[in-house]
């Protein structure tokens, strides 16, 4: 996951995965909210903190993103304080995981 992150960082995601992206997002809460629970739990959690409620703009929000954004915030994320690795299975010695986070965040 990381190295998929970096990759977002440094290089600029083509336009027609973008696009290819934002409708399979789109699609997946259209199907989600098909189910009665799913559309009132979405609603409510959106009315609670003050979010949309209308699925309109939630679209149109979702159709602004651009590869710029999507690399901006990557890049935010990758700030060596903001980020937390969990390991399952046998964790490497600390001195090799430092080395690969600073191969990997830098």
């Amino acid at each position: 996951m990381l190295k998929a992150m970096v990759e977002l960082r440094d290089r600029s995601l083509p336009e027609k995965k973008l696009e290819r992206l934002k409708a399979f997002h789109m699609q997946a809460v259209e199907i989600a909210l098909e189910a009665p629970y799913q559309a009132a739990t979405w609603l409510a959690t959106n009315a609670f903190r003050g979010g949309k409620v209308d699925l309109e703009p939630y679209a149109s929000d979702i159709d602004a993103v651009t590869a710029e954004t999507v690399r901006s915030v990557m890049e935010r994320c990758l700030t060596p304080s903001h980020v937390a690795i969990s390991i399952a299975g046998r964790p490497p010695d600390d001195e090799s995981l430092s080395a690969i986070m600073r191969k990997e965040v830098t």
